[in-house]
């Protein structure tokens, strides 16, 4: 399985990486990065399984970026997990009505993000 992570969240990528693989050791996950601007040009270059996307990018608007993955047809199927420090109901309703599968407030917690991203996937 293939993920796109925002590359401010590499602490998290490393946890997250190490808890996948320890479960499946044998089809370890590939994952790649992105800055702000490039997101949405790796979206559809790797056509990844999931994104882990950020609502506040500094050069571009996470909220557009999942609308525009959503609203295209060879992209619309990938999970997008939606996070932010900025935790507000306007930000949780604006992020799913573009289309987000799934919403964490910042801080993350591992046990929990993993367990978003098997709900998502649809994985035990």
């Amino acid at each position: 399985m293939l993920f796109l992570f925002y590359r401010k969240n590499h602490h998290i990528v490393s946890s997250f990486y190490f808890m996948i693989e320890s479960q499946n050791p044998q089809s370890p996950p590939k994952i790649r990065w992105a800055n702000g601007s490039e997101v949405r040009a790796k979206v559809f270059k790797f056509k990844p399984g999931l994104v882990v996307l950020d609502l506040i990018l500094p050069d571009i608007n996470g909220v557009e970026v999942c609308r525009q993955i959503k609203e295209n047809p060879d992209t619309a199927h990938i999970k997008i997990l939606a996070v932010t420090g900025h935790d507000t109901e306007e930000n949780k309703n604006r992020i799913l009505s573009a289309g987000a599968d799934g919403y964490m407030a910042k801080p993350l917690n591992m046990e929990s993000l993993l367990r978003h991203v098997r709900d998502l996937l649809g994985v035990d």
